[in-house]
């Protein structure tokens, strides 16, 4: 019953490596836009025009989605400023927004001579933290979008993605890469590492006894290709309980509904007993334990992995709701 706690965190997971390829995909994509309307436009930028085709042009490269854009500016000596953008799923059930925040682009010194081609330093404020990069574009228009996560706050995204019907907590950092060569979806490529902090997430239902798990830290790496996230050297640390993973998930028009297979080892803490309070919980956990470890595999969609537990003499099955 534990590893369905892990679930929880690769829900958690799957929601920032979405948020993660969006908002890569959007530096990536409002840099090389508005660097080509600068060359031409550097003395007379049309704003108001720029602001209605960012927020049109986002909309279409990322289907099922609002964008709105406060405003556009130059910034002396050589920035523009995309301000108070907000994304909108329109296939959520949640009416909220998710504040993206405000970017930041610095071209290098020579655009206006040599069209968008170079590398463009990029800052983005918003979700509690900043993330900030640089994004290549050369003459082919092949895009290369690097980037660093300091101190996302998980908080801004359970206000946004109500449909996990789960409070989270926690302090997200980590690098990432991005690579587009031609806008072909199979020959897109995110890759990186993320890591979680002084996290928490509410249960649907009490597990153990508890109605909710903070953990000290949550890490692993992860690559995108297409639809499938394959994820390696997963951690998980707490108080109670730590733990390896890996495996994929493979995303569906229908978010909640990608399918996800992993596999790895749980090592309970003395402190899981201590607090649940069941003996006959610790007695079944520790019977089904080889070398203090207890091997684990689930799978489904995102709002209903189930769980499989496994022995070298049996195996138990369970579900994560």
């Amino acid at each position: 019953m534990t590893t369905s706690m892990v679930a929880v965190h690769e829900t958690g997971f799957v929601l920032m490596v979405k948020l993660l390829q969006i908002v890569a995909q959007a530096c990536g994509f409002c840099v090389y836009g508005i660097l080509v309307l600068m060359v031409s436009l550097w003395l007379l930028f049309p704003a108001d025009s720029v602001q209605k085709w960012l927020e049109m042009s986002l909309a279409d490269f990322f289907p099922d989605t609002r964008w709105t854009v406060g405003k556009v500016y130059f910034k002396p000596p050589l920035q523009v400023v995309v301000d108070d953008v907000q994304l909108h799923l329109q296939n959520s059930q949640s009416d909220a927004s998710l504040d993206i925040g405000q970017m930041v682009i610095t071209p290098p010194w020579n655009a206006v001579f040599f069209k968008n081609a170079g590398s463009y330093d990029y800052s983005l404020q918003g979700l509690g933290g900043i993330i900030n990069g640089t994004v290549t574009i050369d003459h082919n228009d092949a895009i290369i979008c690097k980037g660093s996560l300091f101190h996302i706050q998980l908080t801004e995204l359970t206000t946004y993605f109500q449909e996990i019907n789960r409070d989270l907590k926690g302090s997200l950092s980590g690098v990432f890469t991005y690579n587009d060569f031609g806008g072909d979806p199979e020959q897109l490529l995110l890759q990186g590492n993320v890591m979680v902090k002084a996290g928490g997430f509410s249960l649907k239902k009490p597990i153990l006894g508890l109605d909710r798990l903070d953990f000290n830290e949550i890490s692993t790496d992860f690559s995108l290709k297409g639809a499938v996230i394959d994820v390696s050297m997963g951690k998980v640390e707490s108080s109670l309980l730590s733990a390896e993973f890996s495996g994929n998930i493979v995303q569906t028009d229908v978010f909640w509904e990608s399918s996800l297979k992993l596999t790895g080892l749980l090592k309970p803490r003395p402190e899981l007993f201590a607090v649940s309070k069941n003996n006959m919980l610790e007695q079944f956990v520790k019977s089904q334990l080889h070398n203090g470890r207890l091997s684990f595999s689930f799978s489904g969609s995102l709002l209903e992995p189930g769980i499989l537990f496994q022995k070298d003499m049996g195996q138990v099955q369970g579900n994560t709701n």
